[in-house]
């Protein structure tokens, strides 16, 4: 049973023990229990005028089940009307094995569902699934090989369209994914088009982003100063200097990337100003440009802060928020373990500048441990500090509850899971299994991780200085996480740990016969 529809039984379960208990009726077995004594289960038959109505979905019962396991009577709960009778004549034919009170069969009663196949849900869903097989087709090409890129973008708006009409934002990113490919191949009229489509979708949102406008009109200006159509581009640079002011104002942000996005915009507006022949107009907008304030450089070198290694009451602490613990705070941790189970070190690397509390994991030495894999639990623990305390205070911990997480640690090839933490490839990465799709097997894990930094391995490394391809090529960077979505399908989180920009990467991987496959690879940060 899927884990949307487990999540609808319960929360039509809360009320049904004390309706039974008013009713007077049998008492109420939990449907996990009635399922495994669930004997003979008939599929219902789809209605044709059902069928013809693209009708589907969950329909939701209480059973009453008699002493000999037989269905007795049926009581609809939720669902589509047109489905009930269907449902209803389904779940008579069930058939359990009979529920004992005190050792003797006895009556109960069940709450229980059954699903008819959703044409218009599965339609969704595989829509969707084409569109985002076509955005990574169209970012990719567009990074890799831009000359070609128009193909695939055209496509990917195509996919859009075919989404419901509420999904605006995936037709938003087709259009000005397309402008991109267009404006890359000196196509600025055609681009040109596609930003306005986006354009118009931004200005017809609830809630439409100031900022995001004012970039708009800001590429279609530089498109037709591009394309030497000085009349447009002199109109779109205005609407786009107002948009810039407009979002400054309620921003607040005039140092900041506004407010060099408003600089821009000056610039090339005087420029445009200055080929027309208006040299007083651009000469204003150039000194209005000067006299923007002007954002403070970034520091050569990071503020002093905690070390982020240190060894706190005799346990390693890695990150900066788990190295500026205290002997207290771990001894705090230790308390709060399963147990029976030691910690084996504490990872926290997000510090957040302002707030109270923080949040670290804490890896309990491993359950499993081979040369090739080191493999265990976790466990993530909420340090909070009241507002009022000083930084003196010791923090009061709690663990997280349920949540089972798990960490596995593959070394390179040729290293034992000795370090901890360095080098980097070795760190230990989470794991995580959707409902109803079972754990990764050692072999599946190191086959898997293998995959990935060969993979890395042979992907073309950009020059020194340029910016790496995210949506083309697998990155030799950090494992932090892999998730298997269904039985064939991985997400894995990689993190650029070599610096302190905050780069990452998520790579979608599918099972294809013998070895993986790249679906889908998005930049992070």
């Amino acid at each position: 049973m899927a884990a949307r529809e487990l999540g609808i039984l319960a929360v039509l379960s809360i009320s049904a023990p004390f309706l039974a208990a008013v009713q007077g009726g049998p008492p109420r077995v939990s449907t996990e229990v009635a399922l495994k004594q669930l004997v003979k289960r008939v599929e219902p038959i789809v209605p044709p005028e059902a069928a013809a109505a693209r009708v589907g979905g969950p329909v939701i019962a209480d059973l009453i089940v008699g002493p000999k396991g037989a269905v007795e009577s049926v009581t609809i709960l939720a669902g589509p009307p047109m489905l009930h009778a269907a449902a209803a004549d389904a779940f008579r034919q069930w058939v359990f094995r009979p529920f004992l009170r005190n050792g003797r069969p006895a009556p109960a009663l069940v709450l229980v569902e059954v699903s008819f196949p959703d044409p218009v849900r599965d339609e969704a869903v595989r829509l969707n699934a084409d569109y985002r097989s076509a955005l990574f087709a169209c970012r990719r090409e567009i990074e890799s090989a831009p000359n070609t890129a128009d193909r695939p973008c055209a496509a990917l708006v195509d996919a859009a369209q075919r989404l419901r009409p509420d999904q605006t934002f995936e037709r938003l990113q087709a259009y000005e994914l397309y402008g991109e490919s267009l404006f890359r191949q000196w196509r600025f009229t055609e681009a040109i088009a596609q930003l306005e489509r986006a354009l118009a979708l931004r200005l017809a949102e609830a809630r439409p982003s100031p900022g995001a406008i004012a970039m708009n009109h800001a590429m279609i200006a530089m498109l037709h100063q591009a394309s030497n159509d000085l009349t447009k581009a002199d109109e779109s640079f205005a609407l786009a200097r107002a948009a810039y002011e407009s979002a400054i104002t309620a921003a607040g942000d005039a140092p900041g990337t506004l407010g060099e996005g408003l600089r821009t915009v000056l610039v090339r507006h005087a420029e445009v100003k200055r080929a027309l022949g208006r040299d007083v107009e651009a000469l204003t907008l150039e000194r209005r440009a000067d006299a923007l304030p002007v954002a403070p450089a970034a520091p050569g070198t990071a503020p002093p802060g905690p070390p982020p290694v240190a060894i706190v009451d005799a346990l390693p602490c890695f990150g900066a928020s788990a190295a500026a613990m205290k002997d207290e705070d771990v001894r705090a941790i230790r308390r709060l373990l399963p147990p029976g189970t030691r910690p084996w070190f504490i990872a926290g690397d997000v510090e957040v500048r302002g707030m109270p509390n923080v949040a670290v994991a804490v890896y309990l030495h491993a359950e499993t441990t081979t040369p090739q894999m080191r493999r265990g639990r976790l466990v993530t623990m909420i340090g909070e500090l009241s507002s009022t305390a000083g930084a003196a205070a010791s923090r009061t911990w709690t663990a997280l509850q349920g949540l089972s997480e798990e960490y596995a640690q593959v070394p390179p090839a040729g290293n034992e899971p000795s370090d901890v933490w360095l080098p980097e490839a070795s760190r230990p990465f989470r794991l995580a299994a959707l409902d109803s799709v079972p754990r990764f097997t050692d072999a599946e894990l190191i086959e898997l991780v293998d995959f990935l930094r060969t993979t890395a391995a042979k992907s073309s490394r950009p020059t020194p200085g340029a910016r790496p391809r995210l949506f083309t090529d697998l990155q030799p960077w950090t494992i932090t996480s892999i998730t298997r979505e269904q039985v064939a399908e991985v997400q894995i989180v990689l993190q650029d740990t070599s610096g302190p920009n905050g780069r990452g990467q998520i790579a979608s991987l599918r099972r294809r016969g013998t070895t993986w496959e790249i679906v889908e690879l998005l930049a992070v940060g």
